[in-house]
């Protein structure tokens, strides 16, 4: 395979990865390295992956905590990791980093 053809065939499978930050000690790190965030979806494209963030993030707003509250119950830690989820190309090279 020549060298172009291969790299336009590397790019066409990169995916995308919905993540949301570790939960420890009842707190979310959204500092922590992408390496420690977990994958909780995965999508084909950017678009795509955006497209289902947005729509769970609207469908559990109501769920987070008013007024920096900390998350109490599952719903609400669910809801609160959405809110500060990211989506992130499969080949972002700061999911290897540790």
């Amino acid at each position: 395979m020549n060298r172009r053809l291969h790299h336009a065939a590397a790019l066409a499978f990169v995916g995308w990865y919905l993540m949301v930050p570790p939960y420890s000690q009842g707190d979310f790190n959204e500092h922590a390295p992408l390496s420690d965030w977990k994958i909780i979806n995965s999508f084909d494209t950017a678009k795509e992956c955006r497209s289902h963030q947005l729509f769970v993030s609207e469908r559990t707003q109501s769920d987070v905590p008013q007024h920096g509250d900390p998350p109490t119950t599952d719903k609400q830690r669910y809801a609160v990791s959405i809110a500060l989820s990211a989506c992130i190309a499969s080949d972002d090279p700061r999911l290897k980093e540790k």
